[in-house]
């Protein structure tokens, strides 16, 4: 199969399993508000927060750091496997302690709520399992099998669903009880994901040599996915720790419709970083090109999203969640969707500086945009309430993508057209005039919009001629 035939199948794939898998966000959202309540969704988003950012810690960055090991150096398969699982182990099992020794603490501080003790103690087993699932799919990323990568998102995702929908429904655990059920099923996928790489690679002897050379190359990568899990999840922390666990689920539901919009990114920067990683030291003509196309097409999809969601984004609110947390939600979304678009470009960006071998970089750049964050949520939260996390957002991830790209430049010139920006921008400001003007129904504007802004695009000269032919099209020329 060629390059182009391979990378389209893959990122149409992983796009289709992540649009599917995005129901674990909407699905849970009224399970949980309209059940439990906002209080216990804020516990459960706060929970996923404190897992998420130490996990990355946790994970020292090698499941970034073991595609790179296999695409561009050839390591040993079975070698690389058992010295990072070794290590692993480890450092889960201790990120693990602490978090639950740390429990109520946690509660006190992020949620103001010590009754939610029990809620982080049940979910540091998140912390483990999620290193050893994003160590798992960093394999299936290195060895190029993007469909069996998204198949493992696919039993994570759905038995997460199934864990939340069967505990709300059929019991009253409550919110800790949720976390319980969804850690068994959690457990029970990763098990089968690395049972089946045990079965592929063999077992060999962990090597300390290796890995202290290993830990060379994905320590920076780690300092970056932390700095960056800081820009997604401190605001959540902050935001529990001024205004209280209520908050944290009205800015949490906020959050997860705007995130929606990575679903235009993320099927990209997990198929085409093993590539660029494979095609950087002899063919970097054609990763300008992949990127460049990349970028135009995930502009033309998220700056109209944003107009989408500031025209019927409370309608969207009002079918997920109580009237009430709908409105306060609402104000949000435009902003973090901002924020969301941003954090994109940032993140395909930073692919290319893994694949050159610059770990160092978007690790300062993300670093100094994490401490603003923190910094600008310290200062606003207090002031101008829960918007100020939202602003804080846009202001970082401005500033990430900003630098990220600019950077890159001094080793390889990676610079969209400018009507790759302007046609979407103009396109979006059209629809949003003319849905705002008429206001239909929303559901007429959620079928009716998405027209009226791929007419305008292509008017605009938003699209070459032969590009509709596929995101890769001229990859394999």
């Amino acid at each position: 199969m060629s390059l182009a035939a391979k990378l389209s199948t893959d990122v149409l794939v992983t796009t289709l399993v992540k649009i599917s898998l995005k129901l674990r966000g909407i699905v849970v959202i009224p399970l949980v508000t309209i059940y439990l309540g906002t209080a216990a969704y804020g516990a459960y988003a706060q929970v996923f927060a404190v897992a998420t950012l130490l996990g990355q810690v946790t994970l020292l960055g090698l499941d970034t750091g073991i595609v790179q090991f296999f695409q561009q150096y050839g390591e040993d398969r079975s070698v690389t496997y058992w010295t990072l699982a070794s290590a692993l182990l480890l450092t889960g099992t201790g990120s693990m302690l602490v978090v639950a020794a740390a429990a109520p603490l946690l509660a006190t501080y992020t949620l103001g709520d010590r009754a939610f003790a029990t809620t982080f103690l049940v979910g540091s087993a998140l912390v483990p399992l999620t290193v050893w699932l994003r160590f798992g799919q960093g394999y299936l990323r290195a060895t190029r099998r993007i469909k069996y990568y998204s198949l493992s998102d696919v039993a994570v995702v759905y038995g997460h669903i199934a864990a939340v929908a069967g505990t709300v429904l059929l019991t009253d655990f409550g919110i800790a009880g949720v976390l319980a059920v969804v850690v068994a099923t959690r457990a029970v996928a990763v098990g089968g994901i690395h049972l089946a790489i045990v079965r592929e690679v063999g077992v060999a002897s962990p090597s300390l040599e290796r890995f202290r050379y290993f830990l060379g190359y994905s320590v920076p990568t780690m300092g970056t996915d932390v700095a960056r899990s800081t820009l997604t999840q401190a605001d959540r922390l902050l935001v529990g720790a001024v205004l209280g666990a209520t908050a944290v689920g009205v800015y949490s539901v906020a959050y997860q419709v705007a995130q929606g919009m990575l679903l235009y990114v993320r099927p990209l920067s997990i198929t085409l970083f093993p590539e660029f990683s494979r095609l950087w030291a002899e063919e970097r003509p054609r990763v300008r090109d992949l990127t460049i196309t990349a970028l135009r097409y995930f502009i033309a999809l998220a700056v109209p999203t944003i107009g989408g969601l500031w025209l019927i984004g409370k309608s969207i609110l009002n079918l997920l969640t109580t009237p009430d947390v709908a409105a306060e939600a609402a104000p949000l979304l435009v902003l973090l969707a901002i924020g969301i678009l941003l954090q994109g470009v940032s993140e395909i960006y930073t692919e290319l500086f893994y694949a050159a071998d610059q770990t160092s970089v978007p690790l300062r750049i993300q670093g100094v945009a994490a401490i603003v964050n923190v910094a600008l949520n310290a200062l606003l939260l207090p002031t101008i309430g829960i918007q100020g996390a939202a602003i804080a957002t846009i202001v970082t991830f401005a500033l990430a993508a900003g630098t990220t790209a600019i950077a890159f430049q001094y080793w390889l010139p990676v610079v969209p057209p400018f009507r790759s920006v302007a046609a979407p921008i103009a396109a979006t400001a059209i629809m949003t005039a003319a849905f705002w003007v008429v206001a239909p129904w929303w559901p007429l504007t959620l079928v009716l919009a998405p027209v009226v802004y791929g007419v305008a695009f292509v008017a605009l000269g938003g699209v070459e001629r032969g590009e509709l032919a596929g995101l890769l099209h001229h990859v394999g020329g």
